[in-house]
């Protein structure tokens, strides 16, 4: 202990003992313990070979670990959507359904869910108007899907559903919001953004 710590036995410590007082207290030179002398070379030691890899000679970044992981992710998926004998529901498989069981259920899931702030005709209340064809992020079935399994997607506009909804109820409530369409709600609110044209629109992209 003495030795890692570099201390004064209390019979020596007059050999240590400054030439100055704080109203009777005294104060000791003591030596820094070798434990943390050493430790504090080695984060040196560190930052250096840290600087050298990273910054001078191009080293594996986590940004590009996270990189690969996305990759690796993806071919991943795309492997097991190949082989899946279920089908995969997302924003690019997602198609229009129109039977009256689907549309039922997708009927149930809106009133639950999404009247609350479209009104159960979807009129739109704190939300937007679902029976016109202007579109705050894109319309067509895919972007309405894509809408409700990531939410508003500005940080202030509706939850994202797909954290609490199976892909094919999304499907289901997309389908029967996508049915809305020309319908005459009570109390229309006034159309909010653009005018969508063409249900073949790609998935509309919107910053995170």
């Amino acid at each position: 202990m003495k030795k890692w710590t570099d201390s004064k036995a209390i019979e020596e410590e007059q050999e240590i003992i400054l030439d100055h007082n704080y109203d009777g207290i005294k104060e000791l030179d003591n030596n820094l313990p070798p434990w943390w002398v050493y430790m504090f070379y080695g984060t040196i030691i560190f930052a250096v070979v840290y600087l050298v890899r990273f910054e001078v000679l191009d080293g594996y970044t986590q940004e590009m670990e996270y990189a690969e992981s996305v990759a690796v992710a993806k071919r991943e998926l795309a492997a097991y959507k190949s082989t899946s004998k279920v089908a995969i529901i997302d924003a690019e498989t997602v198609t229009v359904l129109t039977s009256e069981s689907d549309l039922k259920r997708g009927k149930a899931v809106y009133n639950l869910n999404c009247a609350a702030c479209h009104i159960g005709d979807g009129g739109g209340g704190i939300g937007p108007n679902l029976t016109d064809k202007y579109w705050l992020l894109g319309g067509g079935i895919k972007n309405v899907f894509t809408t409700i399994t990531n939410g508003g997607r500005d940080g202030k506009g509706m939850v994202a559903w797909g954290k609490t909804l199976k892909p094919n109820d999304i499907q289901k409530v997309a389908s029967y919001i996508m049915a809305m369409q020309g319908t005459t709600p009570a109390n229309p609110k006034a159309p909010q953004g653009e005018l969508h044209k063409d249900d073949s629109e790609p998935v509309k992209e919107v910053a995170e």
